[in-house]
């Protein structure tokens, strides 16, 4: 019975590329809510097809926005699965769940005034309690974190093939048992992401190096899925999980060329280590400019200069509301309060660090990010 590879980071040293990654997911989760949540309010009625084409665009990157996230979430767990619980319960499990319970928290209390925006939320205190137990909000990628680890933990002794296989047949099998939370969905549905780049982290770090042939092939694939409902109908849609199987690692050897470039790198380096603070301030940040600020971002006219505009705001949007993310991290850790991304009283340095972080296969869960999918 074949048992886990070793960690990622064990087999190749420090992977830029997981950086890269994570910087694309967490722009993508920005991006998503941007568009979802709020463009229709900014584009006039006349101007629809730009916010449909843009929800288009968002609802074809879902087999890739999450799965990624949750592939390099996965990818330097190692030999955490099997090292003594002392040695990782507080790294692993509670310092993720610690932050999600105080920013779940957070979020109650601050969409209970930035309320004009649709959110996966929780509007009481029952349902604030009912979270804590299983989550339904938009983050609920905190706690994926903890109950993917506890579950690959407690399944650490079995054939990772099978472990992979049942993750797999969770995620085909969820979309048939009629859950209303799309979050509580998204929750059963990447597990194996999350299992099979911790089992098997030399398969991804593999798809990192895919040469053209592959590519190409995964490319057609793709296009003959897409192609397919149109001539034959939606009963030929193809299922989102089969697509994220060639799209997921056409997304991991894009990321891999995207850190070779040099700007790539950087943002990489920049965002792919502060997704966390990110992922948390995102949405109260979206739903503070919506209210301050919706009259002046409304936009007016028929000219090529505003056309332009609403077609490119929702990628300026998710850049300002980025940096006004890393901003207000900076701010909050200057003025002394990072018990807000780390879990106060800890032997170790209490900075903001990223939970599954490139340069070791188990470090401090702090500053991973991945938000509704």
């Amino acid at each position: 019975m074949p048992g886990p590879q070793p960690p990622a980071s064990d087999l190749t040293g420090r992977l830029a590329w997981a950086d890269t990654a994570k910087a694309v997911s967490i722009l993508l989760v920005v991006l998503h809510h941007t568009v979802g949540k709020h463009l229709v309010y900014v584009v006039p009625a006349d101007f629809a097809v730009v916010h449909t084409a843009w929800i288009e665009l968002s609802y074809a990157l879902k087999p890739v926005r999450m799965p990624l996230f949750f592939v390099v979430s996965g990818l330097f767990v190692g030999s955490a699965l099997t090292r003594p619980w002392r040695e990782v319960a507080r790294k692993r499990v509670w310092n993720v769940y610690y932050l999600y319970a105080l920013w779940l928290t957070l979020h109650t209390a601050a969409f209970l005034v930035l309320d004009e925006l649709a959110m996966n939320r929780t509007r009481n205190f029952s349902e604030l309690l009912a979270n804590l137990v299983v989550a339904s909000t938009g983050l609920w990628y905190l706690y994926a974190l903890v109950a993917y680890f506890l579950v690959a933990r407690l399944l650490s002794r079995v054939d990772p093939r099978m472990v992979v296989v049942i993750g797999a047949a969770v995620a085909l099998a969820t979309p048939a048992l009629g859950i209303e939370e799309v979050n509580r969905v998204a929750l059963l549905q990447h597990f194996f992401y999350f299992a099979f780049a911790a089992h098997f982290p030399s398969v991804v770090t593999t798809m990192a190096r895919l040469r053209p042939g592959p590519v190409l092939l995964m490319v057609g694939a793709l296009a003959v899925l897409a192609v397919l409902p149109v001539v034959l109908g939606d009963q030929a849609q193809p299922s989102r999980f089969v697509v994220s199987l060639l799209a997921v690692p056409l997304a991991v050897r894009a990321c891999a060329l995207l850190a070779q470039w040099r700007p790539g790198a950087a943002m990489g380096s920049a965002l792919g280590r502060r997704t966390m603070p990110i992922y948390v301030l995102h949405m109260p940040v979206l739903a503070l400019a919506h209210m301050l600020l919706l009259d002046e971002l409304r936009f007016i006219g028929t000219s090529i200069a505003s056309i332009a505009g609403m077609v490119l705001y929702p990628l300026a949007a998710t850049g300002l509301i980025v940096l006004a993310c890393l901003g207000l991290h900076r701010l909050v850790g200057l003025a002394g309060f990072h018990w807000l991304f780390a879990l106060p009283f800890d032997h170790e340095r209490a900075t903001v660090v990223e939970a599954l972080p490139p340069a070791s296969s188990d470090r401090s869960p702090s500053t991973m990010a991945s938000s509704t999918s």
